[in-house]
């Protein structure tokens, strides 16, 4: 549905987006993630038509719509603000521009009610933007981009503005909505959470440029860098060095592990130096030394999270270390205890 190819664009000297090309699927749900000023939104814009590339082409179903404005693509932009008329209903929101196309009002009507129903925003119709809440004019918002029928719908940080939990509930309706409409979705965000509960695949940016595309668990589970790694969720770094290679296995000697295995990521070389990567979740705490691969390491602090307990930790050379465990009968603060992990919990990244 959307093909990019070599884009490019400039600000004042500064290169926002350099030389990205990309591919999106008919009815796929496409994030954009990264942290502020990586260049996802201006990517979006130009999608959007919003801005001109410097170099590159942008087409959308097979049509070349590089030079095309805004109101000839198909395509339409929820904004981070919304951008509701505020003395408006919700339905003359939704209505506005099939109005201007000129659409008789019974077709308008039809439309705006369907828009509603999808959104489940049914009997607000009448309710002006301001007797709405956050996750309301969200919808309003959405409903808005879908009654134009477009091909894809462009999110700039939808979800911004809403608290934690509405944030959490909006998902769920986002997603499901998606799914019905089955329309192409590219959200731009820099909550790496969200991304990864809406998307199907994420595309991960830095600096201008794409430097990772795939679907969450691929993301998550082999990152391609240790900035992804560390972007994505949380993750714990050791600096390491190969020693060995044995039974489809890599040896590691890193100065806080008495001896670490793990399973390949790429052609690593005896004496190459890298760096092991693993998640919270994966390392366990106990009072007794495991197998495999273990260190010493003393309970700073723990935050009881409902669900779960982080624990932090720091190792004998200093290094601290988070721990996310579902265990309630954790030893105190302070305490002395072992940090270990199956070898094949560890991803092997290039140092």
């Amino acid at each position: 549905m959307i093909a990019i190819e070599g884009l490019s664009k400039s600000y004042g000297g500064v290169r926002a987006v350099e030389d990205v090309s990309l591919a999106v699927a008919a009815g796929e749900f496409f994030s954009l993630l990264g942290a502020s000023g990586c260049g996802k939104t201006t990517l979006l814009r130009l999608i959007a038509g919003l801005d001109r590339p410097d170099a590159g082409r942008v087409a959308i179903d097979g049509v070349d719509m590089t030079e095309a404005p805004p109101y000839e693509r198909p395509v339409n932009t929820v904004f981070q603000s919304y951008a509701l008329f505020p003395h408006m209903s919700v339905r003359a929101n939704v209505a506005f521009g099939l109005k201007q196309e000129g659409i008789d009002s019974a077709a308008v009507a039809a439309r705006v009610a369907q828009a509603l129903r999808i959104v489940h925003l049914e009997g607000f119709d009448r309710r002006k933007p301001h007797e709405l809440s956050g996750g309301q004019k969200q919808r309003v918002a959405l409903a808005r981009a879908l009654v134009k029928r477009p091909k894809v719908v462009l999110l700039d940080e939808p979800m911004a503005a809403l608290d934690k939990k509405l944030r959490e509930k909006t998902r769920f309706e986002l997603k499901s909505i998606q799914h019905e409409v089955g329309l192409t979705f590219i959200m731009v965000t820099h909550d790496q959470e969200e991304a990864m509960a809406l998307s199907d695949r994420i595309a991960v940016m830095d600096a201008g440029r794409i430097v990772q595309v795939g679907s969450p668990r691929d993301i998550y589970d082999r990152p391609a860098n240790a900035f992804i790694a560390g972007f994505i969720g949380d993750a714990n770094f050791f600096d390491a060095t190969v020693s060995a290679t044995a039974n489809a296995l890599l040896t590691l000697a890193a100065p806080e592990v008495e001896r670490v295995l793990t399973a390949p990521d790429g052609g690593f070389r005896v004496g190459e130096k890298v760096r092991l990567m693993v998640r919270p979740e994966h390392l366990a705490l106990g009072t007794e030394r495991p197998n495999g691969n273990a260190l010493r390491a003393r309970i700073e602090a723990i935050a009881f999270l409902g669900d779960a307990s982080a624990v932090e930790v720091r190792t004998a050379a200093g290094r601290p270390l988070s721990i996310r465990t579902a265990r309630r009968d954790l030893p105190p603060a302070g305490s002395e205890i072992w940090v270990s992990w199956p070898a094949e919990a560890g991803i092997v990244l290039k140092s």
